[in-house]
């Protein structure tokens, strides 16, 4: 009887231990908290996005129908952050919403950028202003990236936790220029226009996450022609990843639908400006092709 009861004993212990090393193992399997509420405070450089003309100033606002993309550990996000400007200071915001990521700790880098995940230059309509208007450079292609690092992390309850940040400084990643041609002395409206560089450095499109870019000739393409535009003006944001002197070269196809050519040679201090004018550049028109041969071979 007494063997008995001191093989219980043991019996017990075991399956005691057996149940604390159970616990353990659970313990340390619990998934930590992926979900977090984020709020940054942010700001805009000058000649960046959310863009007021005011004669040649391009100032920067933010507008509260913009969206925040977030990167994370090489990955978009599937989340956005929301955008509330500051009443009495549009130039500055508060980013928020709630964002799903793993493993964070202190000191890890988020990458904000706008105005969408998307970054391509291509299908542009050389209209600069338009929150709302599809392909103006406001609305789709004033790209701006900001890097802040997470400077707490509180779990929360819930699988919500709370992350705070360093403030956002986003940096404009293009330049908007403003353009317009002659033919001879007379102005020239234009139905399309495709820019390219001696450089072969003009971005057509980049994605973060991948670290690739892709550049060519740039095309715009307005809906009617540029004598619709606001004052006759073509505007393009254009990155250029070169920023030595190099000469651009457009071919354009007028509103009178004859093609054109021109070039202008751009110094390398002219890189340093977000926002440049090439006015009034003489074209010289092409010889029309006869009838029966391709326009592809002529061009």
């Amino acid at each position: 009887m007494k063997k008995s009861n001191i093989w219980m004993s043991v019996l017990a212990l075991a399956l005691l231990g057996t149940a604390c090393i159970e616990q353990e193992v659970m313990l340390e399997e619990k998934p930590r908290t992926q979900a977090w509420n984020l709020a940054v405070r942010a700001e805009k450089e000058p000649d960046t996005k959310g863009l007021d003309l005011v004669g040649n100033r391009l100032n920067t606002l933010w507008r509260s129908s913009e969206t925040v993309c977030v990167l994370a550990k090489g990955s978009y996000l599937a989340e956005t952050l929301a955008v509330t400007p500051d009443a009495q200071n549009a130039k500055l915001a508060t980013l928020s919403g709630s964002v799903n990521v793993s493993d964070v700790h202190v000191d890890d880098v988020l990458t904000l950028q706008i105005p969408r995940q998307t970054w391509d230059y291509t299908g542009q309509k050389g209209v600069l202003l338009g929150s709302d208007e599809a392909g103006s450079i406001e609305k789709d292609y004033a790209y701006a990236l900001a890097d802040v690092t997470v400077t707490g992390v509180a779990p929360g309850s819930e699988m919500m936790g709370t992350l705070t940040t360093t403030n956002a400084h986003f940096v404009n990643q293009q330049a908007v220029y403003r353009l317009n041609f002659k033919n001879g002395d007379a102005p020239l409206a234009v139905k399309d226009v495709t820019l390219s560089s001696n450089k072969g450095k003009i971005v057509l499109s980049r994605d973060l996450a991948a670290g690739t870019t892709t550049y060519g000739s740039l095309s715009v393409n307005m809906a009617t022609s540029s004598a619709d535009l606001p004052d006759g003006m073509i505007y393009v944001a254009l990155r250029n990843d070169d920023t030595t002197a190099q000469d651009y070269f457009f071919s354009v196809t007028g509103a009178d639908g004859l093609a054109y050519t021109g070039s202008k040679a751009i110094p390398a201090e002219a890189f340093s400006y977000g926002f440049l004018g090439i006015q009034d550049l003489a074209l010289t028109k092409l010889q029309l092709p006869k009838s029966d041969t391709p326009v592809a071979e002529v061009l």
